[in-house]
């Protein structure tokens, strides 16, 4: 009789602690998402950040329609220039330079001052130089050499631009 009273009795202690160590958890979760979490992932207010890749661009002349391809390599430079509560205004700066001339491709290059929630990563709408949805993202842990296709598709009245690029060994 007396070895089941101490079996219900461990069974009891362990049961409390399992329960007091689940509720631990449960704070510390809480705490975690709503307090540290957001300040580890939130898009620090002094970002300069700066990747190159590399590829090829074809363009397609609208008046020829004959393709036009150049080995590129492509700049992406995102700096933050004002930072307002939750919102950061980035400033991203893409440029193409022709690597068999050194010459930069003006008409491929795009400069935006964009606003973005720094928690979400949201665009926020009717700030920046244009209203603008979904989310920013600026490509993160990209190894050197590694496969990473980047395809965009713009229409202009002179030509139509894809790009494909990958990213250069120590960009």
């Amino acid at each position: 009789m007396d070895e089941r009273k101490n079996m219900a009795s461990t069974k009891k202690r362990t049961g409390i602690a399992l329960a007091a160590a689940g509720v631990a958890l449960v704070i510390f979760g809480v705490v975690w998402v709503t307090i540290i979490f957001p300040d580890l992932t939130k898009v620090p207010d002094d970002l300069d950040k700066t990747v190159q890749y590399d590829g090829v661009v074809t363009m397609i002349d609208s008046q020829t329609y004959q393709p036009l391809s150049y080995d590129v390599i492509v700049t992406r430079r995102c700096e933050a220039v004002r930072c307002r509560g939750d919102v950061i205004y980035i400033r991203e700066d893409i440029t193409f330079v022709d690597r068999e001339t050194g010459q930069e491709i003006v008409s491929l290059g795009d400069s935006d001052l964009l606003a973005v929630h720094r928690v979400s990563r949201a665009n926020v709408p009717h700030q920046g130089d244009e209203s603008r949805e979904g989310l920013w993202q600026f490509p993160l842990n990209v190894k050197a050499g590694q496969n990473s296709q980047i395809r965009g598709l713009i229409r202009e009245p002179e030509a139509m631009q894809i790009h494909f690029y990958t990213n250069l060994p120590g960009g």
